[in-house]
């Protein structure tokens, strides 16, 4: 399947894709930042698109990594 067929489907489907330019995947996750603090959050979905926070799928979110001086938060229901 191409990425074309990918996004067509997904927007069929209704779902959100990752916010990475050229992806084209499903996104699973959600990434927020507070810039005053120098915090970046990502977690599961949000149920509805918050602007700015930016849609990742699981591939993308699993490589992120935070700039020089920032912490990067985790969010992940599924651990205990």
């Amino acid at each position: 399947m191409s990425a074309r067929e990918s996004i067509e489907d997904a927007n069929l489907l209704g779902a959100r894709l990752c916010a990475r330019v050229g992806c084209g995947c499903v996104a699973e996750h959600s990434l927020t930042a507070d810039y005053s603090e120098q915090i970046m959050a990502v977690g599961p979905l949000s149920p509805v698109r918050m602007p700015p926070a930016l849609d990742l799928c699981p591939r993308h979110s699993a490589a992120l990594s935070p700039p020089e001086g920032w912490t990067l938060l985790r969010h992940d229901p599924q651990r205990t």
